[in-house]
């Protein structure tokens, strides 16, 4: 019985992980999306401040949610803070 518990529980926890990643894999590829809209408007003369706004949340979404190295987490804060300030 406990193996089957263990195993349970283990397989418990595989999809939660599962779940985590996919989930850190979503802020990633929404925040590119957005940066590559932005980036291509921006190419065209073209800025509009909702878009950056909802790019600016989406990496900081990033930030805040998902697992980081410390030096990939302080360049992006350091990222954030100067795109408040063009803000």
């Amino acid at each position: 019985m406990a193996h089957a518990a263990e195993a349970r529980t283990l397989r418990i926890a595989d999809t939660i992980k599962v779940k985590k990643d996919e989930r850190q894999i979503e802020r990633y590829r929404n925040t590119q999306h957005r940066a590559s809209n932005l980036d291509r408007n921006l190419s065209r003369g073209k800025l509009h401040k909702g878009d950056l706004d909802r790019m600016i949340d989406d990496l900081k979404n990033v930030v805040e949610h998902n697992t980081l190295q410390s030096q990939d987490r302080d360049a992006l804060v350091n990222d954030l803070r100067d795109l408040r300030a063009r803000d």
